[in-house]
């Protein structure tokens, strides 16, 4: 339904930026509390999928309710703000110059390519649903009002695993 403005694209970005006060930064640089900030998402027929992915540093893993609590406070300032529409055009130019000058992809990666992109996309635009060509500030807000404490879940890996149900229960409290 958005594949014309990819909102995935600019949530996806708003969260992984690792330029001055994003929250890669805060968690890393201000805090010490992460790293490095991974983010992925997964968009199919059965819904999407937002992973954010963090490499704790030992003061992380002795308080991973703070970095939970400055990830959710980095999302409610993001839709305080709203969508930052500039940040929008330059990201739709930025993916309509690598679709322009993109090299020649071979048979099976076109394949899967346009695979997963029919279920959502239709048949005449399936070359250009690669790139942002409408924005669409309403999709992203509602996108990030799903990113709340009440619709994730929260895993921990450490070495010490006593440590993983007390994160549950915070994880919960949040």
């Amino acid at each position: 339904p958005h594949y014309r403005s990819q909102p995935l694209e600019y949530l996806t970005y708003l969260v992984s930026y690792g330029g001055e006060r994003s929250l890669r930064r805060v968690l890393s640089d201000s805090l010490g509390l992460a790293s490095s900030l991974q983010v992925m998402a997964d968009e199919n027929g059965a819904g999407t999928n937002f992973y954010m992915l963090f490499r704790l540093t030992p003061l992380g893993h002795e308080h991973p309710h703070m970095v939970m609590h400055t990830v959710f406070a980095y999302l409610a300032m993001a839709r305080r703000v709203g969508v930052d529409q500039q940040l929008y055009s330059t990201l739709a130019d930025a993916m309509r110059l690598q679709w322009d000058w993109a090299q020649p992809s071979g048979p099976s990666d076109t394949v899967q390519s346009f695979a997963e992109r029919m279920p959502k996309v239709p048949r005449e635009h399936l070359l250009l649903a690669a790139r942002i060509d409408a924005q669409n500030a309403s999709a992203v807000l509602s996108l990030l009002e799903m990113l709340r404490p009440d619709n994730m879940n929260a895993i921990l890996v450490s070495p010490n695993a006593e440590q993983n149900s007390t994160f549950r229960e915070q994880a919960r409290e949040l």
